[in-house]
């Protein structure tokens, strides 16, 4: 018996639901911010950022969906870097923009 294909299945699902999820924020919080806290920040305008955070969406969702995309290949792998550009870089700019830095 191949006891470790199960594993590996369970693995994928957990990390392309967990990767679908921040998609998912990411483009949720990129359609709430106004225009002018991306320029604030020094950042991309928001349509890049907006067709960036669709892109990686859409490619984040093809494993759940379809089965097409594993998170083990290069296509994911850009695909979360992009989320997680914004989610860690790009996205506290902003929120230090809207709400005003704390320093």
């Amino acid at each position: 018996m191949n006891f470790v294909a199960p594993i590996l299945t369970a693995i994928n699902w957990t990390l392309s639901i967990i990767s679908l999820a921040l998609g998912l924020w990411a483009l949720l919080d990129v359609v709430s911010r106004p225009a002018s806290s991306f320029a604030a920040a020094e950042r991309q305008s928001k349509p890049i950022w907006l067709g960036i955070s669709v892109g990686c969406a859409f490619v984040l969702s093809l494993y759940p969906i379809f089965q097409v995309i594993e998170p083990q290949q290069i296509l994911w792998l850009v695909a979360m870097v992009g989320v997680l550009v914004y989610l860690i870089d790009v996205r506290p700019r902003l929120k230090d923009i809207h709400n005003g830095s704390r320093w």
